[in-house]
């Protein structure tokens, strides 16, 4: 199925540079979250079931970038992260509970929320952090920008 706004999106991937391809994965990660917990709340089983797989996907992009000679111990932590994330994906949509969307929002609004913060980039409103989807991390100082570079263009991030 294709979009008008894909041809716009393929262009932002393939111009993007490493720090706001990683930003556009939060971005969607944290969408399509969203989307999957509405799809949840209203007893839509199948497209709750997309949005989950479309997380799912750009989570397992964020982990499979990782670059853990240059990371080091961040990148070790947000493997572990990212690999909690999933098996909460996995438990979402084989019980179609919004309980474990809630707990992977709760880690990405502010991972997203650091990675801006640490490239001087303006969080979107549409990402700003709900009362349901708030955690406290610490921020692992800047040294993030080493943690690796997506492999652009391998994603549909249009909902």
């Amino acid at each position: 199925m294709s979009s008008p706004a894909n041809p716009y999106t393929n262009s932002a991937v393939n111009q993007a540079d490493p720090v706001k391809l990683v930003e556009m994965l939060y971005s969607g990660a944290i969408r399509f979250a969203r989307v999957a917990m509405r799809h949840i709340t209203a007893g839509e089983i199948e497209p709750a079931h997309h949005a989950i797989l479309r997380c799912y996907a750009i989570i397992a992009e964020l982990m499979a970038t990782l670059d853990f000679e240059k990371g080091g111990e961040i990148a070790k932590g947000l493997e572990q992260l990212y690999d909690f994330m999933l098996s909460r994906l996995k438990e979402a949509d084989m019980h179609k509970q919004s309980g474990p969307l809630d707990e992977v929002l709760s880690l990405l609004v502010p991972l997203h929320g650091t990675w801006c913060e640490s490239f001087g980039m303006a969080r979107p409103l549409s990402v700003v952090p709900e009362a349901s989807s708030t955690a406290d991390i610490s921020h692992a100082g800047r040294e993030v920008e080493t943690v690796g570079t997506p492999i652009g263009g391998r994603l549909n991030l249009q909902g």
